[in-house]
């Protein structure tokens, strides 16, 4: 069937693609835990009915609730509040334009509690937010998968609005106002006020990417890849941005050789025959699975490495099952649906004409086909070893509905640019 040319029909094939990655998520979680209860299948069945939720829920949530108010709107809402007339409709305004500032607080202060609280360990590691401990319908929250939306969020309004503050900022405007401060040309808070409106820009994305970091280095290397792509889609200044690169490689040296399973994982990913037994054997097994499957695979449910071969396999390793059993032909019709996501969400980006809604949807869309190809490239042993579930397809419930999260925003942004452009509403300026 052919599509149309809008973005509404954009909108529902993102839509159609993730249900057919759900599907395949449910029927290889299934086929990777070979010896799974009924109990296991449902609750993976869930997963994906809270993810088409999200997905319904979230197309029709007006997506610049999650930008920020202008002045001229906080202004409105306040004279609003205090006027006799029109209290209601300012009050629900200012709920609006706290939902954004309130979401970075809430995922915030969920991790600083899973990093720092009374959490159980799960593989070693503080990552999830445990609700209804111990009972038969306990759940899981990863933190680290809403940050990432709320980076993105956070990148794209801010880029918005003060993008044009970073792109004017120079070296040589640096050097000259720095020399006006201290001949007294300049005030020193003005040339504050310039800064301060900057600092935010890197500070924010760079505290919560150190959060993740301490538990979840990979999820934090991710979230700083789409924040870097976020701010050269932008048109950064070059120097801003190698200045952040410089940081960041900084950081991660920080990070890795803080823990020794961490240097462990470069070693075996440098030269596989210097690792130890304990970190290369699920490097070699997901290689030994996907070099098994062929072009057509062993066939569904055929499998032999989900025998216990190859640790994680429903969740960061599901794509190595998957080679497996399905084979090239397999892999590469996955790998083909997130390049189709990939596009998209960018021909949505293109064809918006507003600015926050356009750098959102490069974000989103990015956002979940980064996390895939950095997911296959771990499988492949193409980088190192990494916890980066596939979206959609590993098993974890947190990353689906995050993802889902993300489709729902895009198809809004889609629907809302079909009635810009039929001339129903005011595009927005």
């Amino acid at each position: 069937m052919l599509m149309k040319k809008n973005n509404l029909d954009y909108g529902q094939f993102l839509a159609m693609i993730a249900f057919v990655l759900m599907a395949i998520g449910i029927v290889f979680v299934c086929s990777a835990q070979a010896n799974v209860t009924t109990e296991f299948n449902l609750r993976r069945v869930y997963f994906s009915l809270g993810g088409i939720a999200a997905i319904i829920i979230f197309s029709f949530v007006p997506y610049r609730w999650f930008d920020f108010p202008t002045s001229v709107q906080l202004k409105e809402t306040i004279v609003g509040l205090t006027s006799g007339s029109g209290k209601f409709r300012a009050f629900m305004r200012l709920i609006q334009y706290s939902l954004l500032p309130c979401f970075m607080v809430g995922v915030a202060l969920a991790l600083i509690y899973v990093l720092v609280g009374p959490v159980r360990e799960i593989n070693a590691s503080r990552r999830w937010l445990i609700l209804f401990e111990g009972k038969s319908y306990e759940i899981r929250l990863q933190p680290s998968e809403l940050i990432k939306l709320a980076v993105i969020f956070f990148e794209a309004a801010y880029l918005v609005h003060f993008g044009h503050i970073l792109r004017k900022l120079t070296i040589v405007g640096i050097i000259i106002g720095s020399y006006k401060v201290v001949t007294g040309k300049m005030r020193l808070g003005s040339a504050m006020s310039q800064v301060a409106k900057i600092i935010p820009l890197y500070a924010v994305p760079g505290i919560y990417i150190g959060l993740v970091a301490i538990e979840d280095f990979g999820t934090g290397a991710f979230i700083a890849m789409v924040m870097f792509f976020l701010l050269w889609v932008a048109r950064t200044p070059y120097w801003q941005l190698i200045t952040g690169a410089v940081i960041g490689v900084a950081g991660s040296y920080f990070y890795i050789t803080r823990e020794q399973y961490r240097i462990n994982r470069i070693i075996a990913f440098m030269d596989i025959e210097k690792a130890s037994e304990a970190i290369k054997y699920q490097i070699v097994n997901s290689m030994t699975a996907i070099s098994t499957g062929g072009i057509f695979g062993k066939g569904l449910g055929k499998g032999v490495y989900k025998w216990g071969y190859l640790p994680e396999d429903k969740t960061d390793f599901i794509f190595a099952i998957i080679c497996e059993e399905l084979g090239v032909v397999g892999a590469g019709f996955v790998i083909f649906l997130f390049l189709l996501i990939l596009l998209i969400g960018f021909t949505i980006a293109m064809k918006c004409r507003d600015p926050y809604g356009k750098l959102l949807a490069i974000g989103l869309s990015c956002g979940i086909c980064v996390q895939a190809f950095v997911n296959i490239g771990v499988v492949t042993s193409s980088l190192p070893t990494t916890g980066i579930p596939l979206p959609f397809v590993s098993a974890g419930g947190s990353s689906l509905v995050a993802s889902s999260f993300a489709i729902g925003l895009l198809m809004n942004i889609a629907r809302k640019n079909v009635k810009d452009n039929d001339g129903l509403i005011e595009p927005v300026k």
